[in-house]
């Protein structure tokens, strides 16, 4: 069952934002590719949050609100116990139309490449690439606000 987080309902919730949310950030945006019945698009959008959370969910500032099955609600200085962020939800969006167009964490296979070849006299050697995860640069600028620093990765400042 499809239960959109409010924020009040975070024992019981499985997705961040709705679909009507959904609708009006696509539309607003021109998205034309979001289409399909409600079915998919909650389909879609659970997909979204399932992701969101293997990516995100350790990395969230804050502490997880009691009684949340989802890393949002959270206590911190910004939000309240009972806030689902703009940008969290602007990222889910995002994500939940690229979860329409298919899978976003396919597996990842490393097929062997060509090192030589040679053709008459020719010769090319080509240097084995490694497969990458697809980069949201629109997910991650989203929700870079809402992720705590680690000892490794923190803020530079130029003066």
């Amino acid at each position: 069952m499809f239960i959109a987080a409010t924020g009040l309902n975070g024992d019981e919730a499985n997705a961040l934002i709705s679909v009507e949310y959904a609708d009006a950030y696509h539309s607003l945006r021109g998205n034309a590719s979001w289409t399909g019945n409600d079915a998919a698009k909650q389909a879609a959008i659970i997909r979204a949050t399932d992701y969101i959370e293997q990516v995100y969910g350790q990395r969230f500032i804050g502490t997880v609100a009691l009684n949340t099955v989802l890393s949002w609600p959270r206590y911190t200085l910004a939000y309240d116990s009972e806030t689902i962020p703009e940008a969290l939800r602007k990222a889910a969006a995002e994500l939940a139309l690229d979860a329409m167009a298919g899978s976003l964490t396919p597996n990842i296979t490393s097929e062997p490449q060509v090192k030589r070849e040679k053709v008459d006299v020719l010769e090319v050697e080509y240097f084995e690439a490694a497969k990458r995860p697809t980069i949201r640069p629109a997910v991650t600028g989203y929700l870079a606000p809402l992720l705590s620093f680690s000892g490794l990765n923190v803020p530079v400042v130029r003066r």
